[in-house]
């Protein structure tokens, strides 16, 4: 009889261990269902190294009745965005289940809907236009950059009281507030770029002295020291901010128009991409460096800059970073882009 119920002591401690090593995994589920238009297949970021990036996607085909599933395994809070015009991303955390709906309308505007409570419902009510486009909501008008500079300014530490509030409530843990704040500060600093960099180039055209005050703007949204923590790379907009630090460090570093003539040599040599890993490698380094190299690798493809040597850029990508987590998602680009030079097209 001892032996029975010390079997049984055994058994259910086994079990106990279990059942806590599984909560501990940082698996993450997501249910969800499309209301509206339910499209045939949809795109959502992958958070690789808990990044945010939209060349590091999946696939999913929701079923006849616009349902779907999506698992992943994270070790902190992660934002994870669907590939729509403008969406707001789901804010995950490990070891967490949720039931989102999603509401795509004609014109492919997503809305994420359901019992998300007031941490998600909060961060979908903030702006989430594409800072990079002329699509964001400072319009094409961008004289004025004092009044929008200052506005966005304020926007920004709106939000971070808000999301600060949120912490010192208990709704947020520590981590999920600083990846919070990082990814609105990167949103604000790449509108901020942007708005300087139109206006920069307007007075350049034309031939004119550019502003001192213009040009404190441009170098206070690009200064990413004071957001160079662990989650600076895991904001969506992380990619573009660096890409806009490294042209400001170009433009500080070389005159206008010898950089010009040397970049048109390049592109007419079929070698943009070569300049442009070149030029990365003179300003950043490390998990930074890793990862602009990876999203240039997609940005490139995307905009048809097709490069001679990419293939040996891309084979020394893998000797530099021999443990890269964002490679099997390069593999098959790197394919594609060959398949498309091997055909002449």
């Amino acid at each position: 009889m001892k032996q029975i119920i010390f079997s049984a002591l055994i058994f259910v401690l086994f079990v106990s261990i279990l059942g806590c090593n599984r909560s501990q995994t940082g698996e993450v589920t997501i249910k969800g269902q499309f209301v509206g238009n339910i499209p045939e297949q949809f795109r959502y970021t992958v958070p690789v190294n808990g990044v945010a990036f939209e060349g590091f996607f999946e696939w999913r085909f929701p079923d006849s009745l616009g349902g779907f599933e999506i698992n992943l395994v994270i070790d902190r809070p992660a934002l994870l965005y669907f590939r729509y015009l403008d969406s707001p991303p789901l804010i995950i955390e490990p070891n967490q289940h949720y039931d989102i709906i999603l509401n795509l309308t004609e014109d492919r505007k997503l809305s994420i809907e359901g019992d998300l409570g007031i941490v998600q419902n909060f961060f979908n009510e903030l702006p989430h236009e594409n800072p990079i486009t002329c699509l964001y909501s400072f319009g094409e008008d961008v004289s004025s950059y004092n009044v929008i500079s200052h506005r966005l300014k304020s926007e920004l530490a709106k939000e971070e009281k808000a999301i600060q509030s949120l912490f010192l409530d208990g709704k947020i843990t520590e981590n999920l507030k600083e990846l919070l704040i990082t990814e609105r500060m990167c949103y604000y600093k790449s509108a901020l770029g942007v708005l300087a960099g139109t206006n920069r180039f307007a007075f350049l055209r034309n031939n004119e002295p550019i502003p001192n005050d213009l040009s404190q703007i441009w170098y206070e949204a690009l200064d990413l020291d004071v957001i160079e923590n662990d989650y600076l790379l895991q904001s969506y907009y992380s990619w573009f901010l660096i890409e806009l630090k490294i042209w400001q460090n170009i433009y500080t570093k070389f005159d206008v128009e010898q950089f010009t003539q040397i970049r048109a040599e390049k592109r007419k040599a079929n070698l943009t991409h070569s300049h442009n890993v070149e030029l990365a490698k003179e300003f950043i380094s490390g998990d930074i460096l890793e990862f602009y190299l990876a999203g240039l690798f997609y940005h490139q493809k995307m905009r048809r800059e097709i490069d001679v040597n990419l293939q040996a850029i891309f084979e020394q990508f893998k000797t530099d970073f021999p443990q890269s987590a964002y490679t099997p998602f390069l593999e098959p680009l790197i394919q594609e882009v060959t398949d498309f030079v091997d055909k002449g097209d």
